[in-house]
């Protein structure tokens, strides 16, 4: 068996984080549990991990970030397209709540109705053309008070009905059970796909930017860049580091694109 080894996770400490009042937490915990085991063992153990929280904490969406050293943030798993389009939207913007909650350690709750535009300009402008709506809550996931990443919750209508100490129970979980194991980052499971978690990174960076660009789902914006790079007869890493670096936008008129 070929030795994994550990993914170098930005991470930082948050001072003064209180102990957490376990009330309410152990059904959480159990609804969290029990969906794991429920779950197809085929599928990959990050959308396991995503679906398993929903469950857990009653939300209709959730996505999994992490930060990782020289990579930046990270998508690993979005359960919902609603999800999955605020994260990436948040990428193209470089403001908004999951990037606060990483960076702070403390959760964040956004709702694009009710929001003034103050905290976050470029991100409130942008929401309604990306169809967000309902109540989104970034909450840090911080194993050993060591905060690696996000568990994004999302609910359709409405506020959470979950008490925070809960929430960040279940955040604290994922994040301990990605820290056990390194191939729910180093996954294989994607065949096809580039062989490093580096070059993995870049591709999803670029498909996230096109989601955010035409507003399709990340498997429709994958294979965009697939069939950009078959046309030009390069690799599929050339193309997303030419999207990353903005030379090619496919919002402009038939993926306008400068010279190579």
């Amino acid at each position: 068996m070929p030795t994994r080894h550990r993914m170098p996770v930005r991470n930082h400490q948050v001072r003064g984080a209180s102990t957490m009042d376990t009330a309410g937490t152990e059904n959480a915990l159990v609804r969290f549990a029990s969906a794991l085991a429920s779950q197809d063992a085929g599928q990959r153990p990050a959308d396991r991990l995503g679906t398993s929280a929903c469950a857990a904490l009653e939300a209709d969406g959730a996505a999994i970030t992490i930060d990782v050293i020289d990579t930046g943030r990270v998508l690993l798993t979005a359960t919902t397209q609603s999800v999955e389009r605020f994260e990436c939207l948040q990428d193209v913007c470089g403001e908004g709540p999951t990037h606060d909650c990483s960076m702070t350690g403390r959760p964040v709750t956004w709702s694009p109705e009710r929001d003034d535009g103050d905290r976050w300009p470029q991100l409130s402008t942008s929401a309604p053309g990306a169809d967000l709506r309902g109540t989104f809550w970034t909450v840090p996931m911080r194993p050993a008070r060591i905060v690696i990443g996000v568990l994004t919750l999302h609910r359709d209508v409405g506020h959470f009905r979950t008490d925070p100490p809960a929430a960040q129970v279940i955040a604290d979980a994922v994040g301990a059970a990605i820290l056990r194991d390194p191939g729910i980052i180093e996954s294989d499971g994607d065949s096809g796909g580039p062989g490093s978690w580096r070059e993995r990174a870049r591709v999803h960076q670029a498909t996230g930017m096109v989601v955010a660009q035409l507003r399709v789902s990340s498997s429709d914006a994958l294979a965009m860049l697939k069939a950009r790079a078959y046309v030009r007869e390069v690799e599929l890493l050339t193309v997303a580091g030419d999207v990353i670096e903005r030379r090619i936008d496919f919002s402009a008129r038939h993926g306008a694109e400068g010279p190579s």
